[in-house]
């Protein structure tokens, strides 16, 4: 049976859980989690992006934990009961929206 060859293979995607102090990347807005009294939470297995989106958030490792950055307006979360568990816990959320970001807002969406 023929075998691809690693050349053709995707590489494995790294893992939020992957990064290293000093390392950042993009996470899918809907791989952190809020509970009742608004602790923040990452999904440890998502996938880390190199490239920024409407979709995503910043993602800084830091020495003392991990550092997310929204960039697009009008995100939103509800409150998870079961986010604590196995969820890496976030140290620091800023809102820093990048204005590249506003053109991929639907159509109508006031800023």
């Amino acid at each position: 049976m023929a075998k691809l060859p690693d050349t053709l293979r995707e590489p494995k995607p790294k893992l939020l859980n992957d990064l290293k102090a000093g390392e950042e990347g993009y996470v899918h807005w809907q791989h952190m989690a809020v509970t009742e009294n608004g602790d923040c939470f990452l999904l440890p297995n998502s996938p880390v992006e190199n490239t920024k989106s409407i979709f995503r958030l910043k993602v800084k490792r830091q020495e003392d934990g991990y550092h997310v950055v929204v960039m697009a307006r009008q995100m939103t979360w509800k409150p998870k009961g079961d986010a604590e568990k196995g969820w890496i816990p976030v140290a620091s959320i800023t809102e820093d929206y990048d204005p590249d970001l506003k053109r991929h807002l639907p159509a109508g969406t006031q800023d």
